[in-house]
């Protein structure tokens, strides 16, 4: 087994900066690949819907299924994995893995230091990481096999979470249900 290695953001994928297409032209709009921004990342790990979405642009980026979207202006530090391919605005810096990296462990990697990088940029009015400096931040990667097996275990806690995040939503309906009808 080979040892943890310290590699920067950029060394483990391609790094985009989204672009918002122009919402004054109409024939952009209402395509078929999902247009993320800020506001559509959720606390949910994967990326399953967007507001609005966009058609194929000589002049966009589309980001392949399993890529990291991490928020890099004013709220920096939500992030999704993407489930479809996607274009995001400008606030949003995504990692396309490279191919012998899992991306799965990655989000994971990435969430893991997602408050430090929130912290380099605490005393700024308007908090920003461009590019450049998202690309510099550093995880540790271990062999691809662990990594899969990391991710593996870590999604599977994930599933759980949110098998009990319904069951507890069933009974707050059920005890909403029962206060409406037991006090009448």
């Amino acid at each position: 087994m080979r040892e943890w290695e310290l590699k920067s953001l950029g060394e483990i994928g391609e790094i985009i900066t989204g672009k918002t297409p122009s919402t004054k032209d109409l024939d952009l709009w209402n395509g078929d690949i999902q247009f993320v921004t800020p506001t559509d990342i959720t606390e949910n790990k994967y990326q399953h819907s967007t507001e609005r979405t966009i058609k194929k642009a000589d002049n966009l980026k589309i980001l392949p299924q399993k890529s990291i979207m991490f928020t890099c202006i004013a709220s920096i530090g939500k992030m999704s994995l993407s489930l479809n391919p996607c274009v995001t605005n400008q606030q949003i810096n995504s990692v396309i893995p490279h191919s012998c990296f899992d991306s799965e462990f990655l989000f994971y990697a990435i969430k893991n230091i997602s408050d430090y990088i929130k912290s380099t940029q605490s005393s700024s009015t308007l908090p920003i990481i461009n590019k450049t400096e998202f690309s510099k931040f550093k995880i540790l990667i271990p062999s691809i096999d662990e990594q899969t097996k990391i991710s593996i275990f870590l999604s599977s806690i994930d599933a759980k979470i949110e098998t009990e995040k319904s069951i507890l939503d069933k009974y707050h309906c059920q005890k909403q249900y029962l206060l409406q009808n037991l006090f009448i």
